[in-house]
């Protein structure tokens, strides 16, 4: 079953659209790294605005094949790791 992690809150037409979707949705606790890290295993995707996802969050989210940046810019975001990581 796919799992979206949101780190940040997001409107809530975003929310029902993943639902919808099939996608199970969870909201991390807080939106620091360390959290995130804690909370993104098994997830499948993950959300973020300026939290971004650095690359100790992204080593433990072996299942992570989508990341989506709400906003403009993805500077918070490793790109790089991810990109190596595919």
């Amino acid at each position: 079953m796919a799992s979206c992690l949101v780190i940040q809150p997001i409107h809530v037409s975003g929310l029902e659209r993943l639902q919808d979707a099939g996608i199970v949705t969870l909201n991390a606790s807080a939106p620091d790294m360390a959290t995130v890290a804690r909370e993104i295993v098994g997830s499948t995707a993950a959300i973020t605005r300026n939290a971004g996802l650095d690359r100790p969050a992204m080593l433990v989210s072996r299942n992570l094949v989508v990341l989506g940046v709400h906003g403009i810019g993805t500077d918070p975001v490793d790109i790089d790791y991810a990109n190596e990581i595919g």
